[in-house]
């Protein structure tokens, strides 16, 4: 009875005024009845008569919302991994996914509800991370280098005559200069341009006069009756 447990203790407590000494059967009486009417109080993460076994956490299932609960190598501790739009220690908060200061949308994207980010023209990816390489389908005409911009790209170095963000423009060489003279008319060509000289005059721009009294009109000369040829602009001539 309590008699026996006062013995116990006060036998292997220093200090004790008790002077007791048991023999073989009363010690074992001592220890069932210790064993019968005590109880351990274990520390955290751990279990059993002898607090010896190592407490599983999860089976408890603390954690909420269909989380999932991770077991740690620290007796007494666990983990909870929350499934989308809830966090905290136990996945018990709610949150909105496109509040202002939780919205994971990247580059200017719109966060719409059950988050899902829709991506501008140029970025993909679930957060709208990633950046389109535009160059991939190569999108400068005429073998322009292009280059690859966040969210655009860009063309240059357009091979000769071309212009424009594709390359796709030609350079209309007679629009600007207007390099034909004396009435040529300019024709746009590849790269480079041609002038159409009229009637007395010749060149690359047309600036050359031709000598009309020098040209034989099937070996007839223009001017009749012993006549001298002066030469004028362009076509023009006149008989002296």
């Amino acid at each position: 009875s309590l008699h026996f447990l006062f013995l116990f203790f006060t036998s292997y407590f220093p200090g004790s005024d008790v002077n007791v000494k048991l023999n073989h059967m009363e010690s074992n009486r001592i220890l069932i009845l210790f064993l019968v009417l005590c109880r351990c109080e274990c520390a955290r993460g751990w279990a059993g008569p002898d607090c010896g076994d190592d407490e599983q956490e999860c089976a408890s299932s603390p954690c909420y919302n269909g989380a999932q609960c991770v077991e740690s190598d620290v007796p007494g501790e666990f983990s909870c991994t929350c499934p989308p739009f809830f966090t905290g220690p136990l996945c018990r908060t709610s949150y909105d996914p496109c509040d202002l200061y939780s919205d994971p949308c990247l580059h200017n994207s719109t966060c719409s509800p059950r988050f899902r980010c829709s991506c501008p023209p140029g970025f993909f990816g679930a957060l709208c991370d990633l950046d389109v390489d535009e160059c991939e389908i190569s999108p400068c005409l005429h073998d322009g280098v292009c280059i690859n911009q966040p969210g655009n790209f860009m063309c240059c170095l357009c091979s000769g005559g071309y212009m424009g963000s594709d390359c796709g423009s030609d350079i209309d060489e007679c629009c600007g200069s207007r390099p034909c003279l004396n009435g040529g008319s300019c024709v746009d060509l590849l790269d480079k341009y041609a002038c159409i000289c009229i009637q007395g005059y010749s060149g690359k721009h047309c600036e050359l006069d031709l000598d009309v009294c020098l040209q034989k009109l099937s070996n007839f000369s223009l001017c009749f009756n012993g006549g001298t040829c002066v030469d004028g602009p362009g076509s023009n001539f006149t008989c002296r």
